[in-house]
């Protein structure tokens, strides 16, 4: 039931991001490639703005209610999109969804960690981000589809699925940490600031990779639809495309991923990915950019579940709720900042532009994986140590155990 949710609400952000606020906003007066930007960027901002204080209260609370009220506002940020018609109703609009939008990652992932076993992580988190591309792939293509047929039939089907989120938050159940501390959210955010710094080596990863996605936003649909001449449904079938691919590839990428580790899984998607952004504007023709597109979507598939995989391992038990929404609020906002700049590059410098920074972005995240040795990062280390002392301890009681029993 958590998937079905990610998957409607990733639904309709895929189909406002990549579809509706492009084609939508063309229309009203005072359009621009940055508009584009900043409205990604202000989705972005206030979903993981906040994403704190929700996987706070997911995590003591429960979800349920989260989830209600989030979807809720969403979807008054959809109506406001749609019956508004001017620039401060897009803003606005687009705003309500991202804050509505807050709550979802966070509880989600949160229950799916809590109910994994270690060994099989990387494939468990696989099944939320299948979820997360199959929900995308479908609000792509149907808005899309919809839009060829009018504005208001693609406004009542974003309506109609977030109706079907709402009603099937309102049946889920949502399991709360065992035992909570009675800290208010002043001193737990104190808390979890110590538990962030000790994770530095994960920031770099998660606003430089997400940057590199977020600079494409904006210019990927006018880029290829332009250079092609591809009419909407064309292209949202290629996006579908190579979603397909990556969804079909999440879960035994994963299963890899559990077996080998993070660190080669890591590069090798980047370099992968990196490669293809940078050779992509050099390729005029359709087949070997399908081809190409191809080869994105497996480069994304090895990546997200070694990432993902990697974040999970080094989230406190106790503070899941909470870590997740941390992670996922500086990945955000490395979407968010890629978006802006994206949509400024591509304006000034043209659509090839944001292709060859984020391949280039994607190549030096490769090359700090390779230097580092992040399989002594990702919790392996300090589970190892408490497994020796615990066993360290162990002995020392049978130890003494068997001296008083040689005194009796």
């Amino acid at each position: 039931m958590h998937l079905l949710v990610i998957a409607i609400v990733e639904s309709v952000r895929g189909a406002l991001v990549f579809s509706l606020l492009p084609q939508y906003g063309s229309l009203l007066e005072g359009y621009s490639i940055s508009l584009i930007g900043t409205l990604v960027f202000l989705l972005y901002l206030l979903d993981n703005c906040f994403r704190i204080p929700a996987g706070w209260w997911a995590d003591r609370q429960g979800g349920r209610v989260l989830l209600l009220n989030g979807i809720a506002i969403s979807t008054l940020g959809v109506i406001i999109i749609f019956t508004n018609g001017t620039k401060a109703g897009l803003l606005l609009g687009t705003s309500l969804f991202g804050m509505g939008a807050a709550p979802v990652w966070p509880v989600v992932v949160s229950q799916v960690v809590r109910k994994s076993l270690k060994s099989r992580l990387g494939e468990s988190l696989s099944w939320v981000f299948i979820a997360w591309l199959a929900g995308s792939g479908v609000g792509i293509v149907g808005i899309n589809f919809l839009l060829s047929q009018s504005y208001s039939a693609a406004f009542w089907f974003l309506l109609g699925i977030l109706a079907a989120a709402f009603l099937i938050a309102a049946t889920m159940s949502h399991k709360k940490i065992d035992q909570p501390d009675k800290q208010g959210l002043s001193g737990y955010i104190a808390d979890l600031g110590k538990e962030m710094a000790s994770l530095w080596f994960l920031y770099p990863g998660m606003l430089i990779q997400t940057m590199s996605l977020g600079l494409l936003m904006p210019i990927v649909a006018l880029y290829i639809r332009g250079k092609f001449g591809m009419s909407a449904e064309q292209f949202s079938l290629i996006l579908t495309g190579a979603g397909g691919v990556t969804v079909l590839m999440l879960v035994p990428t994963g299963k890899i991923a559990d077996y080998l580790g993070e660190k080669w899984m890591l590069t090798l998607g980047l370099l992968l990915s990196s490669a293809c952004l940078i050779g992509l504007p050099f390729i005029n023709l359709l087949y070997p950019t399908l081809f190409i597109g191809a080869l994105l979507g497996v480069s994304y598939s090895i990546i997200l579940p070694a990432w993902n995989r990697f974040q999970a391992r080094v989230a406190p038990p106790e503070k899941l709720g909470s870590m997740w929404a941390v992670f996922m609020a500086i990945e955000g906002i490395g979407i968010g900042i890629g978006s802006l700049v994206g949509g400024m590059v591509g304006e000034r410098y043209g659509y090839s532009a944001p292709f060859f920074l984020s391949g280039c972005m994607l190549l030096v995240m490769a090359m700090f994986y390779i230097l580092m040795k992040i399989e002594n990062l990702s919790g392996n280390t300090v589970e190892r140590i408490k497994d020796e002392r615990d066993q360290v301890q162990v002995k020392g009681w049978a130890n003494q155990s068997r001296r008083e029993s040689i005194r009796g």
